[in-house]
């Protein structure tokens, strides 16, 4: 679903782990209708008496979440900075755009994981090649086992729970470092029997 968000909100939202709501969520194509937490109580009444449709009982008791941020005035330097096909040429776009987003969104790349940006980029890059979100699926897998086993979730996990000094010690510690060679062995598929297949 990042591959295919509008925009680059996709590789924005992957590289930054931003948090959205109902109407970002729709933008970019996570969720189709939004139906508030006020109402999930009725609705669950309508899908279990209904015999309307489960989509009609839902649009039904949708409602309009407001103007999707991301869509704003964010969108024109999102698209444009985070269209690059490395990390870095997002960061130089960011630096040339200025002002306090793409200054806040540098900021928040600094501290990230530089392994987990790049297989985060490659990752949304190569899912739009992808027949379907199976197969992005099981890229996915693959990553997570792999940043799990190599220690880097547990450091970052480590550095913001742990230990909380939020001094995360990258391995490695350079988004430089990060070679394509690294990022080709982490999108591989498992060894036999331990990969996943999803159809």
């Amino acid at each position: 679903i990042l591959a295919r968000a509008p925009a680059e909100t996709g590789t924005f939202l992957g590289l930054l782990g931003e948090q959205i709501g109902a109407a970002d969520a729709i933008y970019t194509g996570f969720a189709d209708l939004h139906v508030p937490s006020a109402r999930l109580g009725e609705l669950v009444a309508a899908l279990e008496s209904s015999t309307e449709a489960a989509a009609d009982v839902v649009a039904r008791l949708a409602t309009d979440p407001g103007p999707a941020p991301l869509a704003g005035d964010r969108r024109a330097i999102i698209a444009d900075a985070f269209r690059h096909d490395s990390v870095e040429g997002i960061v130089a776009a960011l630096q040339a755009a200025g002002g306090p987003f793409a200054e806040k969104a540098l900021a928040d790349l600094a501290v990230r994981s530089p392994k987990s940006l790049r297989m985060t980029h490659a990752a949304i890059r190569n899912a739009r090649r992808l027949p379907s979100l199976g197969k992005a699926l099981e890229v996915e897998y693959r990553l997570c086992v792999r940043m799990f086993e190599d220690g880097e979730f547990i450091e970052g996990v480590r550095a913001l729970i742990v230990d909380k000094d939020r001094q995360p010690r990258w391995q490695p510690a350079r988004l430089m470092d990060v070679t394509p060679e690294m990022v080709a062995r982490y999108l591989a598929p498992l060894p036999a029997g331990e990969d996943i297949t999803i159809d």
